[in-house]
């Protein structure tokens, strides 16, 4: 489950930084249970976005807000097969850019 979100990041990489969305490194944590995981950051001029994810499937996203640390969006997921990471990110990253409106 991993390696499909890393492959998505890099794949999406460009295109949300059209759109002002920066996408910070790739964190893969060991592959040690009981849950390895993956963690990537992002951020625009006014809000500041983390997707987590564990082999698992398990999924968490939140972003915040850089002016005041408050949080704007938050979800998690459990994910099973090949999941269509454009869709069920959509909204977190309506958040990230929707303050820069």
């Amino acid at each position: 489950m991993r390696e499909l979100l890393q492959n998505w990041i890099e794949t999406r990489r460009t295109d949300l930084a059209k759109i002002g969305i920066t996408t910070g490194e790739v964190h893969m944590g060991p592959d040690v249970p009981p849950k390895p995981g993956l963690y990537v950051d992002h951020d625009t001029s006014t809000a500041l976005g983390r997707i987590v994810i564990w082999e698992s499937g398990e999924m968490e996203v939140e972003v915040i807000s850089a002016e005041d640390g408050k949080q704007l969006f938050w979800k998690y997921y459990e994910l099973e097969g090949e999941p269509n990471f454009d869709l069920l990110l959509q909204n977190y990253l309506n958040a990230l850019t929707e303050v820069n409106s």
